[in-house]
C-alpha cells in the first residue's frame, strides 16, 4: 500500500488543484508533459462536487468522464475509412465537444477535463486515455490540445470494500501525483445549507459530528456526506407521515438508536460537542463551576444516553477531540453503574493498545481532578 498524503478540507484540496493547474501549464510549455493529481477518496464525500465547484469559480468550461461507463473509442474516436482516387484513407473521429473546447480555449478560456472513477475504467480505456492524462494529446492522430485544457483524474481506494476496482498498472499510475482526500464537516454543513438539507440533519452533524464518516465506507458509527444528503430528501418527501422513523432506520440501522433519540428529544437533547463547547466558553474555572450551567441537563438524560456520552468521551480523549475538563465532568457526573459498565469492558482487553490509552489518560485526569473512578472499579474487584 502507498503512503500517500492526506489532505483535509475542501479548501486546501482547492488550493492544491490551483497549484496543478499552474504547473500543468507550465510543463505542457517547457517540457511537452505533466503529471497530474489524482484524487483517492471514498465514495461520497465530495470529491466530484469540489472539483466541480472549482471549475465554475474559475469559469472554466468543465467536462466529466465516468470512466467506468465509458470506452476507448470515446479517447480513440471511431475509425471511418473512405476511398479516394482510388486510394484508401483511414482516419479517426473527433468528438464534438473537443471541438467546444478547442474553441473555448482559444477565445481565452480554460477548460478542466474531469476523469472520474479511473481505477474503475477498463484496460483498453486507460490506454486510450494515456495521451490526454500526459500529454494533453487526444486520440489514435494524437490531436495536440490547447495548454488551457486542465486533466484532473479521482478514484476510490483500491480496495476488498470496492469489489469492482483494480489497481493501476504501475506505468500508469506513475503517471499521477496523488493525494488522499478528507473533508471536513463544517466544509461539508457550509454545502448542506446552500442545498437546502434538512435542518434535522444539519442540527444532528453540528451537535454529533463524529456520525459524520469519511474514512471508512464500513464504518459502524456513522453516514458518509451523500448518504446524509439523500436522507434529507427522504425526511423531506417523509413530511410527517407515521414512516418517518421507519424511512430514517432504512438508511442508519447501526446508528439509528441515536438519531431516534435525537430527533425524539430534540427540544431537550444535549450531546458531548455541546456540553464540550459549554467548557470551553467557561474553560478558567473549575469543574463546580461547569456543573452549576449544566448539570441539570445532562443528569436528566436516559442511562442509555448517558452511556452513549461516555463511550463517545473516551473515544475523544484518546485522540484529544475534547477539553480535558470535559471528560473530568462527564465521569464526575456519570452514574457509577455507567461508569462501571464502561470501564470494565476497557479493563478487561488492556491488551487492546486503544483501551490501555484511554485507560491511562483517564488514571491521570482522575488524579488531576481528584475523582474516585478506579477506587469504585476496585470495590467491585474489577482491577
Amino acid at each position: 500500500m502507498e503512503n500517500i498524503k492526506d489532505i483535509e478540507g475542501s479548501i486546501k484540496l482547492k488550493n492544491i488543484i490551483e497549484i496543478f493547474r499552474v504547473k500543468r501549464k507550465l510543463g505542457l510549455k517547457f517540457s511537452g508533459f505533466s503529471n497530474p493529481l489524482l484524487i483517492i477518496g471514498e465514495s461520497g464525500i465530495g470529491k466530484s462536487q469540489i472539483v466541480e465547484q472549482y471549475a465554475k469559480e474559475k469559469k472554466m468550461f468543465f467536462v466529466k468522464f465516468d470512466l467506468s461507463n465509458v470506452d476507448s473509442t470515446t479517447f480513440n474516436g471511431l475509425m471511418i475509412t473512405i476511398k479516394k482516387d482510388n486510394e484508401i484513407i483511414h482516419y479517426h473521429t473527433i468528438p464534438k465537444f473537443i471541438d467546444a473546447l478547442m474553441k473555448h480555449t482559444k477565445e481565452g478560456l480554460e477548460a478542466l477535463i474531469f476523469l472520474d472513477e479511473i481505477n474503475r475504467s477498463s484496460y483498453e480505456t486507460r490506454n486510450a486515455v494515456f495521451k490526454l492524462v500526459i500529454n494533453n494529446e487526444w486520440g489514435v492522430d494524437s490531436k495536440k490540445l490547447s495548454e488551457n485544457i486542465f486533466v484532473i483524474a479521482a478514484m476510490n481506494p483500491s480496495t476488498d470494500d470496492y469489489g469492482d476496482t483494480e489497481e493501476l498498472d504501475g506505468a500508469f499510475s506513475k503517471r499521477f501525483i496523488k493525494i488522499n482526500f478528507i473533508p471536513l464537516l463544517e466544509d461539508w454543513l457550509d454545502y448542506a445549507k446552500k442545498k437546502n438539507v434538512h435542518k434535522i440533519i444539519i442540527k444532528l452533524l453540528e451537535n454529533n459530528p463524529d456520525l459524520f464518516a469519511v474514512k471508512d465506507i464500513n464504518n459502524n458509527s456513522g453516514l458518509d456526506p451523500r448518504s446524509w444528503e439523500d436522507l434529507s430528501y427522504a425526511i423531506q418527501a417523509a413530511g410527517k407521515s407515521n414512516l418517518l422513523m421507519d424511512i430514517v432506520e432504512m438508511y442508519s440501522p447501526k446508528i439509528f438508536p441515536r438519531i431516534k433519540y435525537y430527533l425524539e428529544n430534540e427540544d431537550n437533547y444535549i450531546s458531548l460537542n455541546e456540553i464540550n463547547n459549554i467548557v470551553l466558553k467557561i474553560k478558567d474555572k473549575d469543574l463546580s463551576d461547569i456543573e452549576s450551567v449544566i448539570i441539570n441537563k445532562y443528569l436528566e438524560l436516559p442511562k442509555p444516553k448517558q452511556k452513549d456520552i461516555l463511550n463517545q468521551a473516551t473515544k475523544s480523549i484518546r485522540k484529544n477531540l475534547i477539553h480535558e475538563k470535559t471528560y473530568a465532568f462527564i465521569l464526575k457526573t456519570t452514574p457509577d453503574e455507567i461508569l462501571i459498565s464502561v470501564f470494565g469492558n476497557f479493563l478487561e482487553n488492556l491488551e487492546n493498545s486503544q483501551n490501555k490509552l484511554i485507560i491511562d489518560k483517564t488514571e491521570k485526569i482522575e488524579s488531576k481532578y481528584k475523582l474516585d473512578i478506579f477506587s469504585k472499579l476496585l470495590e467491585i474487584e474489577l482491577i
